[in-house]
């Protein structure tokens, strides 16, 4: 079925005696072991991604949050972001938070 001179190449599925590990994990490794450690760790590192995320949103929300504070607009807004502007009172982050709302709103 294939044109005149036209060689077919066929794969063959690795075997479970495979050293090159392609046929997958072996049925008998066991799963590994929990670390409370390694949990903490990475429950430590989410948290601090989500807060840096949660901090970086309010630069384009700016104008909806000032518009939920103070020109009764959407309340939820205004719930979601108070928390930033109660820690904005704490110097280094108040001013990190100013100088970043001021690249989105300038």
């Amino acid at each position: 079925m294939g044109a005149k001179g036209e060689t077919r190449m066929t794969e063959t599925a690795p075997t479970a005696t495979d050293t090159t590990g392609a046929a997958g994990p072996e049925p008998d490794t066991p799963p590994p072991a929990f670390s409370l450690k390694a949990y903490i760790r990475t429950t430590l590192l989410q948290l601090a991604v989500i807060f840096v995320l949660y901090t970086l949103s309010i630069g384009p929300m700016y104008w909806r949050w000032y518009e939920s504070m103070y020109l009764n607009g959407p309340e939820y807004i205004a719930r979601l972001y108070y928390p930033l502007y109660l820690m904005s009172a704490f110097k280094p982050f108040g001013e990190f938070l100013n100088w970043y709302v001021d690249l989105w709103i300038s």
